[in-house]
């Protein structure tokens, strides 16, 4: 994903962002007022998507961002810059990197440090504008960190919890309540109870109720005045309790709304109790349906022969997606509150992924969309009884449900899938039982937020002259470095100050900058630089964290976790280049990916080497081969030697099914290299093709300088706290793939970023495994917001031999 350029400014650059004080709602607010200046701001939403949510210390997490636009339907562009950080259980930071947006997208790795213990980890997403807003808008995913053989546990013993909830907020004595049911257990999960009985303080049966896997249920209660009410009920281990249901109010108001997908209608009801009904301004009552874009309003009136307001919608004529119902008394406050979900108007697009061709070291995979469009995917093959992708979340939930809901919902990804009618009621269920919306109207009536964190787009980058007596004409020359071109650099008035804004500097990469005259002639300067300091939040208060007996992990008790092939046990890390050449091939002889036959034929990758061939497709180029670039689809580049062959590429040990892995690789990721132009060793898996070994680098990444001649005259500057480079991932290889410990955690394949084209079509090439079947799961999102998500076993072909 390609930096844009840097801006340059002199000395300081300042902005102003206007705001709206807020002010102190009048005795009878504006209700569509206050919505409209409330939303007017651009909320984001991000997902990440992870490539699965169990890891191994010395693994890396990769992910793709994707980050939308809620009341524009489609991605938010504004945002450049995402921090995403890596909290413990009790909510410490260990890590926080920041990435690169462009577009909507972004996509990245965090590497699982070596040292983190067994337990639950969270993932956290989040901008510098989210800040603005009294609503917490982050992205927030639990995984899990496994450093041991893994042990079947024995749990406690279970409690449990029941809510009441009813429809709307209140519950009422004298007319007919919707009252939903949520039953949890002390794990924090949903319990499904078989039956439950509602009955009075006589022990009269009154109604009974069930809920749902996820622990939902509700029933219909009409409580009299002078009666209490209790639930009797037997948990799934036959623990027997007693919920006493809340006291009902003798004054108030109880709304009721019910759909029926099969004829597409929306039933609302109003309930009115005590003098309510003959209240002379009960006619002034007013339903308003809205979310962040939409909003509509609806004058209630009460039948003068009951006490009941009613209103029918179809629900085709209704805002797709979330709609928020709200009721106003006569002087506009809130009195009752519902979500409802529209499925209506949303595309749900059905994924065909097939098994292409296939070949002793490769496999074609082919992805097709329903729906013709031109979706950026994200893609994680895994074994098909992995038990290391649990996310609840789908690009679905997060983007459509979280925004608008309190906390996290349980198996959200769920609501979207195989959507039908019973589907539909599981949803309608759920929101039933969230209450109001996450939106707090003390919050809307006070007025808009006030902006004060900007949309982060770069970095500023703040440099001063120190001690220099700089005459008129002087320039600062920025020097070519990773991300950007030689910039040359107007000083202020005073020659002593400089700025870069909107600037993308990779973390950890050297900056060097030059003094130059009039006459062109360069000079060291005495120079402070300093970027300035980022302003998103590392607050985090983590969820309850849910307990590892959650995962159907008993089946896989007494198989070690994998040791990840990138860090196994005779792997020795070293943390600085060496360039000898004894220490150089002591290294070789460590790394369990090199054979012994090409020991003494690998190429050492320094600094001044890196400098030389800033990408692996540079060194290709110098070693006689002609290389064609196409971004159409496919395989990115085709690579020919003078002798007409192709070249054949071998990472780390693992045959690689295409050259994608090279399109804009960095020499510094790469540790050593061999050409083996025969193709010695390869035979006939080579194709008559010529051969690349390729090792990447163990430990640090190397750092990217300029060269001795630009640092004699060159104030070099260590940047920290940039943009963290997005590596290329690759296949990694595992001793063995038929043991339980790698179909329960290993992976196959991440493909972060896979573009279909305008027919809803593309692909990919993979390394093939020695397993017969695969489980991928896809998330994406489309240029015009339209978004796409689902998994699907795909059967591998088998290869004939000749």
């Amino acid at each position: 994903m390609p930096y844009p350029p840097c801006k340059i400014l002199t000395f300081i650059l300042s902005f102003t962002i206007l705001t709206v004080s807020a002010q102190e709602p009048p005795s009878k607010p504006d209700v569509q007022a206050a919505l409209e200046k409330y939303f007017e701001p651009a909320r984001e939403s991000v997902f990440l998507h992870l490539n699965k949510d169990l890891y191994v210390p010395g693994e890396t997490l990769w992910f793709s961002g994707y980050i939308y636009n809620g009341k524009a339907g489609r991605p938010l562009l504004e945002t450049s810059n995402l921090y995403v950080s890596l909290y413990n259980e009790q909510g410490e930071l260990l890590t926080k990197k920041l990435f690169y947006c462009q577009g909507g997208y972004t996509k990245g790795q965090l590497p699982i440090d070596s040292l983190y213990e067994s337990g639950a980890y969270f993932i956290k997403a989040s901008t510098n504008w989210m800040r603005n807003f009294k609503e917490d808008l982050s992205y927030t995913q639990q995984l899990r960190i496994v450093s041991d053989t893994l042990v079947a546990q024995t749990p406690d013993p279970l409690k449990y919890d029941l809510q009441f909830l009813p429809e709307g907020g209140n519950l009422l004595t004298g007319v007919r309540n919707t009252i939903g049911v949520k039953a949890t257990n002390s794990l924090g999960y949903g319990t499904p109870i078989k039956e439950a009985l509602i009955v009075d303080e006589q022990g009269s049966q009154i109604t009974n109720f069930t809920t749902n896997s996820n622990g939902l249920g509700k029933f219909e209660l009409y409580p009299h005045q002078d009666k209490s009410y209790k639930a009797l009920l037997r948990f799934p281990d036959g623990t027997q309790a007693v919920f006493p249901l809340p006291q009902a109010s003798r004054r108030g108001l109880a709304l009721s709304l019910k759909s029926n997908p099969r004829t597409g209608q929306l039933t609302f009801e109003l309930f009115a109790n005590g003098d309510l009904p003959a209240d002379p301004d009960r006619g002034n009552y007013t339903l308003y349906i809205h979310n962040k874009k939409l909003y509509s309003e609806h004058p209630l009136e009460f039948d003068n022969n009951s006490n009941k307001a009613s209103l029918l919608f179809q629900t085709e004529k209704l805002n797709p997606g979330m709609n928020i119902f709200t009721v106003f008394s006569p002087d506009n406050k809130p009195v009752a509150e519902r979500l409802f979900f529209n499925y209506n108007g949303l595309e749900f697009p059905e994924l065909r992924i097939l098994a292409g061709s296939a070949s002793t070291d490769s496999l074609d995979l082919k992805i097709k969309s329903s729906i013709s469009r031109d979706y950026k995917l994200s893609v994680s093959v895994l074994p098909p009884e992995t038990l290391a992708y649990g996310h609840d979340n789908t690009i679905y939930s997060q983007f459509y449900l979280q925004p608008y809901v309190k906390g996290m919902v349980e198996n959200a990804g769920d609501y979207f899938r195989n959507i039908t009618v019973r589907k539909q009621y599981e949803m309608d269920l759920l929101l039933l039982t969230q209450g109001w919306s996450k939106y707090n109207w003390d919050n809307v009536y006070k007025g808009p937020p006030e902006l004060g964190f900007p949309f982060d787009n770069g970095l500023q980058l703040l440099g001063s002259l120190n001690g220099v007596n700089t005459e008129a004409g002087s320039k600062i020359v920025l020097h070519a470095s990773e991300n950007h071109g030689m910039q040359l650099l107007e000083l202020d008035e005073e020659k002593s100050s400089f700025m870069i804004t909107e600037f993308f500097p990779q973390n950890g990469e050297k900056i060097y900058l030059s003094l130059m005259d009039r006459k062109g002639k360069m000079t060291k300067p005495g120079t402070y630089l300093r970027i300035l300091e980022q302003t998103e939040s590392n607050s985090f208060s983590p969820p309850e964290s849910r307990p590892f007996i959650d995962r159907t992990f008993q089946e896989a008790a007494g198989n070690p976790i994998l040791t990840p092939p990138e860090f196994a046990e005779n792997t020795i890390f070293l943390d600085e280049v060496t360039v000898g050449t004894e220490r150089f091939r002591k290294k070789v002889k460590e790394n369990i990916f090199i054979p012994p036959y090409l020991w003494n034929k690998v190429e050492e990758v320094d600094q001044d080497f890196a400098i030389k061939f800033p990408l692996v497709t540079d060194l290709i180029r110098m070693r006689g081969y002609d290389i064609k670039v196409s971004v159409g689809g496919g395989d990115l580049l085709d690579v020919r030697s003078y002798r007409g062959g192709g070249l054949a590429l071998i990472l780390d040990g693992v045959r690689q099914p295409s050259l994608n892995v090279l399109y804009n690789l960095p020499m510094t990721q790469i540790e050593s290299f061999y050409f083996d132009k025969l193709s010695r060793r390869e035979g006939i898996f080579s194709n008559g093709r010529e051969v690349l070994y390729l090792y990447t680098r163990r430990g640090k990444e190397l750092t990217f300088t300029t060269g001795s001649g630009v640092k004699k005259n060159a104030f070099e500057f260590l940047v920290e706290g940039g943009f963290e480079p997005a590596k290329t991932y690759y296949s990694p290889k595992y001793p063995t793939y038929s043991d339980r410990s790698y179909q329960a955690f290993g992976i196959v394949h991440w493909e972060a970023e896979l573009s279909l084209d305008q027919k809803g079509e593309g692909g990919f090439k993979m390394v093939r495994t020695p397993i017969p079947e695969i489980r991928v799961y896809i998330e994406g999102m489309a240029p015009d917001g339209g978004l796409i998500s689902g998994s699907q076993l795909v059967r591998i072909p088998t290869v004939m031999l000749d």
